[in-house]
């Protein structure tokens, strides 16, 4: 039996700066019980998604699965009353990646299925290879408005959501789909190019569901996107890690010649065109590397950035060094912070660690404009706040 404590709603005192737990609930009771994501609503109610097995109770609600795992979504209020619950469901294992919602609370649920996708007892979507992505907007009282998919089209193809969503206050989403085979988006067809790994599809819909643009990139290698963010001119922000050669359009990076995975930042204009690409290479032996989070500042339109890394990685002449190095060569050791402006200079960039695999995970912008960054020391978990002034 795996039980999954949530503890959710800490907030930071403006006047010391400590965090304070102020409410927390348990979410699961048999079977291995997983929360991916969560966030914030515009009247302050928590929405998470995630994946069960057997039954998951949240409060009230108990949940059954159809297939060995399904997703699971649910609401609850700011003083931690569950609202809600709600199961997407198949007939073998599928999961939710991500969640976003717009300011009149609807909200933007991405995951992955195999075969087929049921929500309220109904077939919404189908595909024929390993694992499908969808896209579905729900009301704030958890209804489908729509759904849509990239559907496999061969029996060994795939496509998979990477990363988590994100979505504009105007509805407008944004998802990063890494497939391989041949997939289906409405009625347009990819095959992937790559022999040795995936190619990636950056896709943005209307609030009504409709396909606004699609972006494709190549690779010799892969590349395993961990966050994407929209600005208020509707540009498009992605970070992750990467092997090999990534291109987009006439844009390059390659990792160095000793790295496993290393650090990338893209911006991409609102109708999804490369602005420019940004590497930061692994100097040290196979070692990984990763941006996991990143955030833009509304004011100066400065973009932070947070992640892992091993061995020596270089921000564009910053070099940063791990504090001491692990058993593992492929687990991250220490947290790293950046800064870049809008055009992808980097203004600085700061390690934090000890011995041991120091995990950097979700960074926040407070209005205040300080930094909330929630990670791990040596696999215990923490948040950190960072006051920028």
């Amino acid at each position: 039996m795996n039980r999954l404590l949530l503890l959710l709603f800490c907030w930071l005192a403006t006047q010391n700066l400590q965090a304070q737990i102020q409410w927390g609930h348990q979410v699961g009771t048999t079977g291995r019980n997983s929360i991916a994501h969560h966030v914030i609503d515009k009247d302050g109610n928590i929405i998470a998604v995630g994946h069960f097995e057997g039954t998951i109770t949240m409060g009230s609600h108990t949940l059954t699965s159809l297939g060995s795992s399904d997703m699971f979504m649910y609401k609850a209020n700011p003083a931690g009353q569950i609202l809600w619950a709600k199961a997407l469901s198949g007939p073998q294992s599928d999961g939710a990646s991500g969640v976003a919602a717009d300011k009149l609370g609807n909200l933007y649920i991405g995951g992955e299925f195999i075969h087929e996708l049921v929500i309220d007892g109904e077939v919404v979507l189908e595909g024929e290879g390993i694992f499908n992505t969808f896209i579905g907007k729900f009301d704030t009282n958890g209804q489908i408005l729509w759904s849509k998919g990239v559907l496999t089209r061969e029996r060994y193809a795939s496509a998979e959501l990477k990363s988590v969503i994100t979505a504009s206050p105007e509805g407008e989403v944004v998802l990063p789909v890494q497939f391989w085979g041949a997939v289906q988006l409405d009625n347009q067809h990819y095959t992937s190019q790559n022999p040795r790994g995936n190619d990636l599809l950056l896709i943005k819909l209307s609030s009504a569901g409709q396909v606004m643009f699609v972006s494709r990139s190549y690779h010799e290698g892969s590349v395993y996107p961990r966050e994407v963010k929209l600005d208020a001119a509707g540009n498009v922000y992605m970070t992750g890690a990467y092997t090999g050669r990534y291109k987009i359009a006439s844009l390059s990076i390659a990792t160095g010649p000793e790295s496993h995975d290393d650090i990338f930042v893209a911006k991409f204009d609102k109708q999804e065109r490369p602005l420019w690409l940004k590497g930061f290479n692994n100097s040290i032996g196979l070692l990984s590397s990763a941006g996991n989070s990143l955030e833009i500042d509304p004011k100066t339109k400065n973009i932070y950035l947070a992640g892992s890394f091993k061995g020596r990685v270089d921000f564009d002449g910053i070099v940063l060094e791990e504090s001491g190095m692990v058993e593992f060569s492929g687990v991250p050791a220490d947290i790293f912070l950046a800064s870049l402006t809008e055009n992808g200079a980097v203004l600085w960039a700061r390690s934090f660690g000890e011995e041991g695999h120091d995990l950097g995970r979700n960074l926040k912008l407070l209005p205040s404009g300080g930094l909330v960054l929630a990670g791990a020391w040596d696999f215990k978990p923490f948040v950190q706040y960072f006051d920028l002034a």
